[in-house]
């Protein structure tokens, strides 16, 4: 990826984990990201959505990277892969594919598409994550319960005792 194709990656999923899809600006991206207007339609033709899109999909590979790292790196549960990478996260960031989701959800567009399309791509690292007891599909169901409840709840609070809570749910499964 380019330089300034990254910078406008980074500073898009910055102003959207802060301001949510309708809230973030084209032109307070740009600014962030430093580069001009025609920066974004040279990299991102469709404009604002597409760039939406490849932050979202960056941000699913970025979690895809950390559990292989730290499988590689130590012998820790599957489970507490997912807790250091929430533990290592700002305190009130969320997964971007949810707050997106969940903002686009009425329009049904490709947005909206790219965050289901997340969303499933999640649901199968935490299958793969999840140790093989009991009923699997119900154990990712009461994870995902769990993560995706308090992350709204994170999102909206603005109180990190929430991540907290996150972590300790997670270590039922561990």
């Amino acid at each position: 990826m380019s330089k300034t194709r990254t910078k406008l990656v980074e500073h898009a999923t910055e102003c959207l984990q802060a301001k949510g899809y309708f809230g973030a600006g084209i032109r307070e991206i740009l600014e962030g990201a430093e580069v001009p207007k025609g920066s974004l339609y040279h990299h991102f033709p469709m404009g604002k959505d597409d760039l939406v899109i490849e932050a979202i999909e960056a941000e699913i590979l970025q979690l895809r990277e950390w559990l292989n790292f730290e499988q590689k790196e130590g012998d820790i549960s599957q489970i507490a892969k997912l807790i250091s990478y929430f533990d290592h996260r700002k305190e009130h960031s969320v997964f971007l594919w949810l707050l997106i989701g969940l903002e686009s959800s009425a329009q049904k567009g490709k947005v909206y598409e790219a965050c289901h399309e997340a969303f499933l791509q999640f649901r199968s690292m935490l299958t793969d994550l999840l140790p093989k007891q009991g009923s699997k599909d119900q154990n990712v169901d009461k994870v995902l319960a769990i993560l995706l409840g308090t992350l709204s709840l994170l999102r909206i609070s603005k109180d990190v005792k929430y991540k907290d809570q996150l972590i300790n749910g997670l270590n039922i499964f561990t």
